[in-house]
């Protein structure tokens, strides 16, 4: 997660973009602290590590106004927060998705508003999903190595079964950028 947001973000930084922002989804109930998963706290990490590491100020995140589960043409409220984001000084050139489901909302709402991804703002998502190869343009993002996850996942559970009793492990598959349409040089 770390390194595939790293990835990502030096992507968008080698474009060009200096004005990268993250879109995270929901993350702040009513009445309570928010609750950030490890993956999106290590992907938020690359993005901020990448942008640091490179001089460059990370922006604080920004919450996405619907889940992820939620069909984006049946929610008005999406145009209108785009359309504040995209108002903000400095203006985001380039939008660093936690997953393509948020990115491929954008794209269709961004194209809905007028905007021409990747010409005016480039999107880039995160887990390659069979979403990133169905918007147009195709999405740019981070394949995560779901099969090596899902082997190790397996060895660790028979090890316990078998009486391992290790401390836990913290155990890093790769993840790979790949580069589709969703993401060009920055002009102007």
């Amino acid at each position: 997660d770390f390194g595939g947001a790293y990835q990502a973000v030096q992507h968008l930084l080698e474009l060009g973009h200096r004005y990268i922002f993250m879109v995270m989804g929901q993350l702040k109930k009513p009445g309570t602290t928010p609750n950030v998963p490890p993956s999106v706290a290590d992907r938020y990490r690359g993005y901020t590590a990448a942008m640091s590491d490179s001089g460059y100020p990370p922006f604080p995140a920004i919450e996405m106004p619907i889940a992820y589960d939620q069909a984006a043409p049946d929610r008005k409220e999406l145009p209108q927060w785009l359309s504040n984001l995209l108002a903000r000084t400095p203006r985001p050139t380039a939008l660093f998705c936690n997953i393509d489901y948020y990115a491929a909302h954008i794209i269709s709402a961004l194209t809905g508003l007028g905007y021409r991804v990747p010409d005016d703002i480039s999107v880039v998502g995160f887990d390659d999903l069979d979403i990133a190869q169905m918007t147009h343009p195709q999405l740019t993002t981070v394949r995560i190595n779901r099969s090596a996850m899902s082997q190790v996942a397996m060895q660790r559970l028979i090890a316990r079964i078998e009486g391992d009793d290790s401390p836990p492990l913290t155990i890093h598959v790769g993840a790979k950028l790949i580069v589709r349409e969703s993401a060009a040089p920055i002009t102007g």
